[in-house]
């Protein structure tokens, strides 16, 4: 049975340096496969369909991986950690979710690292504070810088 840990966080919080990271400063490396969610461009159509184009994503990526490696995967606009999709794929193809939210440990060092994202800061903001409100949709938290 592989294993795929979801990445959850706002834009920009390092779901995708950890992901990468090969030093195995978080776990993740090599024997990972690893899935980023945004090679699927899924903000180029209709936020309405971003979910659905998600979760096909993460699908087609479960069944060309199926009984090779364990996966990680950034969330892009995956639903909530909560939501039935996952109990149902977990049955359907034999794996397991692990859902990690990631978090700054420093609100600040957060603003200072994406200053080219001033005009959406403040909903990243609440974005994050809301998530931080809700660890018990998580299997783990990971802080990050």
């Amino acid at each position: 049975m592989i294993e795929v840990n979801i990445l959850y966080g706002s834009s920009c919080i390092g779901k995708s340096s950890i992901m990468n990271n090969d030093n195995n400063k978080y776990k993740y490396n090599y024997k990972y496969k690893k899935v980023e969610m945004d090679t699927s461009n899924y903000w180029e159509f209709y936020k309405e369909e971003w979910e659905e184009i998600c979760i096909n994503y993460l699908i087609e990526n479960i069944i060309n991986n199926l009984h090779k490696k364990d996966m990680i995967v950034t969330c892009g606009a995956l639903p909530l950690p909560n939501h039935i999709i996952y109990s149902q794929l977990e049955e359907q193809y034999s794996i397991k979710f692990i859902h990690s939210l990631v978090l700054v440990k420093d609100i600040d060092n957060y603003k200072t690292y994406n200053k080219h994202i001033d005009s959406i800061m403040n909903k990243l903001i609440d974005e994050n504070k809301w998530k931080e409100s809700t660890p018990e949709l998580y299997d783990e938290i990971i802080w990050n810088k």
